[in-house]
């Protein structure tokens, strides 16, 4: 029996598509994750920048204290309203200073 319910849940486990999107995050956002690289779960395939920014500041609420956090998708800075696929190349750039 105890078998039987393993394979269910490993079957069960196989089937569950899990969508993972590589972001890349510099300056403060880098310091804020803890990498330059991170693996963020996606429930959807497509989603706008608006609603990954949502996602994003609850994964890591300290971003929501910078006073502003640009997102760039496939090298290009992106609107709210800019859909990201799971295969684009997206970044976190917050405020850059300096002289």
């Amino acid at each position: 029996m105890i078998s039987n319910l393993t394979q269910r849940t490993e079957h069960h486990s196989l089937e569950v598509i899990k969508i993972v999107m590589k972001v890349h995050a510099f300056g403060v956002a880098k310091d804020i994750t803890g990498a330059a690289m991170i693996d963020f779960p996606m429930e959807e395939t497509f989603v706008k920048v608006k609603d990954f920014k949502d996602l994003l500041y609850q994964k890591y609420p300290d971003l929501i204290n910078l006073p502003s956090l640009a997102i760039s998708v496939n090298l290009f800075y992106a609107s709210e309203e800019t859909v990201i696929n799971k295969h684009d190349e997206v970044a976190l750039i917050p405020p850059v200073s300096g002289g």
